[in-house]
């Protein structure tokens, strides 16, 4: 495995959390990187530069002018690495992902092996992110907004004993277990750039929030593997909004921004109505529990406009009303 281009995608003034992922890079021996700016800030944008000229053989910048989103940066970002000839591998990385030392020496190793049993536009891979579970790989059809009523006992016991819910492994480069999964988030996805002739772009509809599920998912459902390497580790250096999004689904999702409430239900309710449901009646039984729970926290948190932005997000997902809404804004 060579020629591999790494697509980060990057907003706001984060270029101390960028330069880091880059240098991650470099030390892995990464042969280039693509950075998608997603509208950042000035001194973001100035910094860049300064970078870029120091790296002139191994750094492009794409520059947006203004925020589109995970989906819509990382659309760019893919397609751009896609039509370049000197680019085989893609490599996705959100702009707090930083490579582990040994990433890249277990990676191709594994590519390498797999690579001899899978056809190369049918297979992608995953690295792990240290300190995380896995249940987010795990998809369990039927739910709304990640509800599901079998899975009531469980938080219920969490919440009175304070139990943790799924087990957080602290995983080291030499764990050669391998999983073979569902889907996956962009941060760490790796794959040959002919999967995209085959599985398309990602779907910049969705704006952000899950559109890394409904990318990945689609590659599963139609035939491709995805493997999770436990070898190949990535440290987020920030905790991100995208862990709100993890934890949204409890009284977390009442004081969201209003945007990434909007765009996270909206999102959940379009992937779970079109893709994740095979039993209506038991779906219908878990909205209707768990939409009772959320207008129950929004009148005690006194936030009954919330309510109604979750109501509207979840029509508008169901009924595959996408795109960006300028009601919500990105920042």
């Amino acid at each position: 495995m060579n020629k591999v281009c790494a697509v980060i995608v990057t907003y706001g003034n984060r270029f101390h959390l960028l330069k880091q992922v880059i240098d991650s890079c470099f030390e892995n021996k990464i042969d280039k990187i693509l950075i998608v700016d997603n509208g950042s800030h000035i001194e973001s944008k100035r910094q860049m530069k300064k970078y870029k000229n120091k790296y002139t053989n191994k750094i492009q910048v794409i520059h947006l002018s203004k925020n589109l989103g995970s989906a819509g940066g990382f659309k760019i970002g893919i397609k751009t690495a896609y039509k370049d000839p000197s680019v085989e591998y893609i490599l996705l990385l959100d702009d707090d992902n930083v490579l582990s030392k040994k990433f890249f020496e277990n990676l191709r190793e594994i590519v390498n092996s797999y690579s001899k049993i899978y056809q190369k536009d049918s297979v992608a891979f995953s690295s792990y992110r240290l300190f995380s579970d896995l249940s987010y790989l795990q998809i369990t059809k039927n739910t709304f907004l990640g509800f599901h009523i079998k899975h009531i006992t469980k938080k219920i016991r969490k919440v009175l004993f304070n139990t943790a819910q799924h087990k957080i492994m602290n995983i080291n480069t030499d764990d050669k277990r391998i999983y073979d999964v569902e889907h996956a988030v962009y941060g760490g996805l790796i794959f040959h750039k002919s999967l995209i002739e085959k599985y398309g772009l990602p779907d910049e509809r969705l704006i952000l929030y899950g559109d890394d599920t409904e990318y990945t998912y689609r590659i599963t459902s139609n035939g491709g593997k995805i493997f999770l390497l436990l070898s190949c580790t990535i440290k987020d250096v920030e905790i991100r909004h995208g862990g709100e999004a993890k934890k949204m689904f409890s009284t977390t999702l009442i004081n969201l921004d209003k945007s990434k409430c909007y765009y996270s239900i909206r999102n959940f309710s379009y992937f779970e109505t079109h893709f994740k449901k095979n039993n209506t009646f038991i779906r219908a039984i878990n909205q209707s529990i768990y939409l009772s729970i959320l207008y129950f926290l929004c009148f005690i948190h006194k936030k009954k406009d919330r309510f109604k932005l979750i109501m509207e997000a979840v029509k508008d997902g169901k009924r595959e009303i996408l795109g960006y809404n300028p009601k919500y804004p990105l920042n």
